[in-house]
């Protein structure tokens, strides 16, 4: 029987820069970013993310994340050959939130480009609870997971569709 997709959580955040930085059509002083995590029936999970530059496509991060909820309003359950399908329809118009989806996909599946070593990685305390190490660029104000979330995501703010 193949695995289906069980759960399909969205976050959006906003991680604010230590230095802001300029491109060339913006000034970023914060990483808008969509977090997905997904797990299947059999109980593999996979994260994915997509930080929105608006410029480089329409994108906004308001109309991604809500693409990023609707959508996994609707692939919820479906096998995940189906929600994939469902996810690449999307890519010609919202490729940052395709992106972010796939990403969570690809890693339950177990890809192995998206096993990173070095950089930013997630690491499960003795107590359970995740924490997240980066680099120097973004402020360490990270919480506990008193409201349900996982410990690694910043405080604020952050929302859960």
């Amino acid at each position: 029987m193949a695995s289906k997709l069980e759960q399909l959580d969205v976050y959006r955040l906003s991680l604010p820069l230590i230095k802001p930085y300029r491109l060339s059509f913006i000034e970023v002083r914060d990483f808008d970013t969509v977090l997905a995590y997904a797990r299947d029936s059999e109980g593999q999970s996979g994260w994915g993310e997509a930080t929105l530059l608006t410029g480089y496509t329409e994108e906004t991060i308001e109309g991604s994340y809500r693409l990023a909820c609707e959508t996994a309003e609707v692939i919820i359950g479906l096998s995940l050959k189906g929600a994939s399908r469902k996810i690449e329809s999307l890519t010609a118009a919202a490729p940052f939130t395709a992106t972010a989806l796939f990403t969570a996909l690809e890693m339950l599946q177990g890809a192995p480009l998206l096993n990173v070593h070095g950089g930013a990685r997630v690491d499960r305390d003795v107590d359970g609870r995740h924490r997240l190490h980066t680099g120097s660029l973004l402020r360490p104000t990270f919480h506990s997971d008193s409201n349900g979330l996982p410990g690694w995501l910043p405080a604020d703010p952050v929302s859960l569709c």
